[in-house]
């Protein structure tokens, strides 16, 4: 799963290094205005539109991968070999028309939103009213979206199909989901900060025992480029925990009986602690 997610950073990375080149070309055209206002707003909002859709569909295809993986484990207990190829083969195969089709839903609202906060003027008040209005839309729909292709990963059904299925879990237990999500939000939140910490002293300590020959500007660099390195690791790691586990609560919700064959002590625990949490 680490190459998995390594694969789906680096084309990100590819294709923004695509997009901001694709954008400075905009601007070029715009400084020395060559196409129409018009034309431009529309190569614009395409551009940018194309961006968060290609981010959100690599995302969401690693998404969709990790919570087969986790779904596979949780129902059959690990018994057959090879589920992430598996998982990912169907991810970019069967799945993926699903995927684009939810990815697309996300990115048309950040497309607005950024077309909102790009156009406004800063003291607007419309402008700030809008911009917060739908960034609680963005939101509301990236974390519906996530459960959505939980269920698309368990059961490989369409993208209406398993919102559907969403709706009916959250309407069954959604407090159980936000409680979970939001508790191991905080540990990954704070493990994040505890990793950026780290990637900067272990970078300090880098420069102050063997890199002692830098001048102060390169130093810096270097401990930034450190910590950043520690913080995109750990994000990639934070981002399969997350998946992992919001895979394992649905799966749990949706197929209770499924892990008290397969491991009958995980399933006595949990159904210690949500017997706890209801009491």
């Amino acid at each position: 799963m680490v190459f998995v997610s390594i694969f789906q950073l680096i084309l990100q990375f590819i294709y923004a290094s695509f997009a901001l080149f694709t954008f400075v070309l905009i601007a070029g055209a715009a400084s020395q205005k060559v196409l129409s206002p018009g034309l431009l707003m529309m190569c614009f909002s395409f551009s940018t539109l194309s961006l968060f859709w290609t981010c959100q569909v690599l995302m969401n295809v690693l998404h969709v991968t990790i919570s087969g993986v986790f779904a596979s484990f949780y129902l059959t207990g690990g018994k057959y070999s090879s589920p992430i190829s598996k998982c990912l083969q169907r991810a970019l195969t069967t799945s993926f028309g699903s995927i684009c089709f939810g990815s697309l839903i996300v990115a048309a609202i950040q497309t607005i939103r950024f077309m909102v906060r790009s156009l406004k003027d800063e003291k607007s008040v419309v402008g700030a009213i809008a911009d917060c209005i739908l960034g609680c839309i963005e939101n509301l729909a990236s974390y519906f979206n996530f459960f959505a292709y939980t269920e698309l990963a368990i059961y490989g059904r369409s993208f209406v199909s398993s919102a559907k299925d969403c709706w009916s879990l959250i309407r069954r237990s959604g407090v159980e989901l936000i409680v979970n999500d939001v508790l191991s939000g905080v540990v990954l939140t704070l493990g994040m900060l505890a990793v950026t910490v780290g990637g900067s002293l272990y970078g300090k300590f880098l420069v102050s025992i063997v890199l002692y020959k830098l001048t102060q500007s390169a130093a810096e660099i270097y401990i930034f480029i450190t910590a950043l390195e520690f913080l995109l690791s750990y994000a990639m790691l934070a981002e399969m925990i997350r998946s992992g586990i919001n895979t394992s609560i649905v799966c749990f919700c949706e197929e209770p009986r499924g892990v008290q064959t397969s491991n009958p002590a995980l399933y006595e625990k949990y159904t210690e602690v949500i017997s706890g949490y209801h009491a």
